[in-house]
């Protein structure tokens, strides 16, 4: 064990002496502060001294393990207990300082770390003997029992690794460590089919078959690297334009709603739900906090059906607008949503495709949408991975509606982003029926169909199967969350479903952004520029992103690729601008100019 050193601690500087000195971030060291312990001596590890003296001095002691998720928790607690300027002015202390630190002090590893003990190498030996013989998720499982029993082995040998795996920095240690030291595994080429399994590592090198393989991986996931990463920006753009207009309606506390987004609270969805109102038993209005909820069902107050005429009122809100100390919720989802789509575009790189593989269940995805699959049943025979035609139908895919990487013609197939809209019946006795399924999914091509110009008809008989796929690549995909936020699931019927589709694709994003922006999709269909609702949702059309800003301000739909459409709009119709906070900010500093 290190010997305590007595040097007071008082700066981040006094701290970076002590490292040059030949002192690592877990040596011990005495810390003094007159609130964080009272003026009493501890003896903590120097890089706890070092994030203790980073923060205030009236924030309380940290003293454990600073791992990604708790990082996360202190940026979000900093701007509670602190204005959003100190806030953001402590995490950009904490950033610089962090950067100087890893420059000072590099978490580094020796390469005998790539040398696995005997016998976990016979263990190796024997799980290759069977691997060809079972499942991507047999493969999956067996793969992960390997890698758990090296990264153990490397934790107890301290090979300083262990730092960074447990960080939580690097991604996930299973998928990464499985890929490097136990198995390709399954891997899927650009048309969505999977290949190997690869039952080689990386450290040990591939045969000329399986090179192959892995190759098409990498092709992929560059392809969609490249082709994709622009997409969350874009969305963003369109996402903040369409909804800049939404804010909170702080002149009614409470817009007295009677209609409530019921659900059920799992641990998941209980995080993403914290400081806002539901209605409990006894009808009275309580507050969302902590984890007491967590299994039951609740009346949530949702933006999604708030009374309020001019914006959502602060009740169905909830009270995370006053933590970042903003009305202007429309443009906080836009930036929730662009920070997870370019969080996840960025992690996509190299990595074992067997990690992230998943079963097909259209039953489970359905029922998650929240559609009534018993209704669906009288039209489609809908099996975990296929849903078949019980009656005449078809489903029109005008190409202008994607582009070369959402609409890929495979032969035999498109492989196309879900939400399928399919025709039951003909002009005039016909309707529109949604299959809500959440991934890019494989549509077969029936005996008859047609490509007339850019409108592809896909004609099914009963009997001829729709949708078929066993597995699929669980990775986030910005197709379908472009599909999903331009109303490309025009035809559900109730703006909960969408909610939760949406949700599936975008894990980890609070859902009060996705129910603002939901609300304001679903409009009135008598008059679009009023949200349905306002009127019970009674008779509605669904508008996306793009289409937006023409229905909503005609001046925010100038920043788009349709400037004639915005132009006639505004001067020829004579609409009036509804002027945003973004198009009053624009306008006032170029008034008079």
């Amino acid at each position: 064990m290190s010997k305590i050193s007595e040097p007071m601690l008082a700066t981040t500087n006094d701290i970076y002496q002590l490292i040059k000195e030949g002192k690592d971030l877990s040596s011990k060291v005495v810390y003094i502060h007159p609130q964080k312990t009272g003026n009493k001596s501890m003896n903590i590890s120097l890089g706890r001294a070092w994030i203790n003296i980073i923060l205030p001095d009236d924030y309380e002691l940290i003293n454990e393990p600073l791992d990604k998720t708790k990082l996360n928790s202190l940026i979000i607690d900093l701007y509670k207990k602190y204005k959003v300027e100190k806030a953001a002015e402590i995490i950009s202390n904490l950033q610089s300082e962090a950067f100087k630190l890893a420059t000072i002090a590099p978490n580094t590893f020796n390469i005998d770390v790539f040398v696995p003990p005997i016998k976990w190498i016979q263990e190796k030996k024997n799980f290759e003997k069977i691997a060809d013989k079972l499942s991507p998720l047999e493969f999956k499982k067996e793969a992960e029992i390997l890698t758990k029993e090296l990264i153990a082995y490397i934790n107890d040998s301290e090979f300083r690794i262990e730092n960074i795996l447990d960080s939580g920095a690097k991604g996930n240690p299973i998928a990464d460590w499985g890929a490097l030291m136990v198995a390709k595994g399954y891997v899927m080429d650009i048309e969505g089919n999977l290949l190997g399994p690869i039952i080689q590592s990386n450290n040990d090198g591939y045969g000329k078959i399986n090179y192959y393989h892995a190759a098409s991986e990498a092709r992929r996931n560059f392809f969609f690297r490249s082709s994709l990463t622009a997409q969350p920006g874009y969305l963003t753009t369109k996402t903040v334009m369409a909804n800049a207009g939404l804010a909170i309606d702080d002149t009614s506390k409470n817009c007295n709603t009677k209609k409530y987004f019921e659900i059920n609270i799992t641990p998941e969805i209980n995080n993403l739900i914290q400081q806002r109102y539901y209605v409990d038993e006894n009808s009275k209005i309580q507050k969302i906090e902590g984890d007491k909820l967590i299994g039951k069902t609740i009346k949530l107050r949702s933006p999604l059906y708030c009374k309020a005429e001019n914006g959502i009122c602060p009740t169905c809100y909830g009270d995370f607008w006053k933590i970042l100390n903003t009305k202007n919720i429309g443009i906080l989802a836009g930036g929730a949503v662009n920070t997870v789509g370019v969080n996840s575009l960025m992690k996509m790189r190299h990595k074992s495709s067997s990690v992230t593989t998943k079963e097909v269940d259209f039953i489970d995805m359905i029922k998650k949408s929240g559609t009534d699959i018993k209704s669906l049943s009288l039209y489609f025979k809908i099996e975990k991975s296929f849903i078949e035609a019980k009656v005449p139908c078809t489903v029109f895919i005008d190409q202008n509606d994607y582009d070369d990487i959402s609409l890929i013609d495979c032969g035999d197939k498109y492989q196309i982003p879900g939400i399928i809209t399919v025709q039951i019946g003909e002009v005039p006795n016909f309707e529109y029926i949604t299959l809500p399924i959440s991934i890019t999914v494989d549509l077969l091509k029936p005996n008859n169909y047609t490509i007339d110009g850019y409108l592809i008809t896909l004609t099914y008989e009963p009997g001829e199967i729709i949708l078929k796929q066993e597995y699929y690549n669980d990775d986030y995909d910005e197709r379908v969350v472009m599909r999903l936020f331009e109303a490309g699931a025009k035809y559900i019927t109730n703006p909960e479903t969408l909610v939760n589709v949406i949700r599936d694709k975008l894990p980890g994003i609070d859902m009060v952004h996705l129910e603002a922006v939901v609300s304001n999709m679903f409009r009135d269909a008598d008059d679009p520029t009023k949200p349905a609702r306002l009127t019970n949702y009674k008779n509605f059309i669904v508008v996306g992103q793009k289409r937006l800003p023409f229905i909503i301000s005609w001046l925010s739909a100038l920043s788009f690729e349709n400037i004639n459409k915005a132009i006639k709009t505004g001067l020829l119709e004579g609409k009036e601008a509804q002027m945003d906070p973004i198009e009053k900010l624009v306008s006032e500093k170029y008034q008079g100019i």
